[in-house]
């Protein structure tokens, strides 16, 4: 989402091609807005983030890629919401500093920031 939306709303976005969420401080929206697609790649979206944009961030990157590891790293050199959420693949190996929780040959990974 490029726009400014005004403060008070709530919001939550969707970047389709890895399957991000975020879900920002209700300072943040437009009124009535939940979710949002965006096809583009969430590293690049997510290097574009100003610190703490979001409260809650979702990711579900393709296990092939090792993008969940890189946005992890992303992350913690400038955590760009309180918390992330990364699935992956059960034996991809996350930066450390997270909670991982396995599912079968699924993982998801949960990061929170100090700050």
């Amino acid at each position: 989402m490029d726009e400014h939306p005004p403060a008070g709303s709530p919001r939550c976005k969707s970047l389709g091609s890895v399957r991000w969420v975020g879900c920002a401080r209700p300072r943040a929206a437009l009124a009535g807005e939940l979710a949002r697609i965006h096809r583009r790649s969430a590293l690049a979206y997510a290097h574009a983030l100003e610190a703490l944009a979001y409260d809650v961030a979702f990711a579900d990157p393709p296990y092939t890629t090792g993008d969940a590891a890189k946005l992890a790293e992303r992350w913690k050199a400038a955590p760009f919401s309180r918390v992330l959420s990364v699935e992956h693949e059960a034996a991809a190996e996350m930066p450390e500093g997270g909670v991982t929780r396995k599912y079968g040959s699924t993982a998801i990974t949960f990061y929170r920031s100090e700050a």
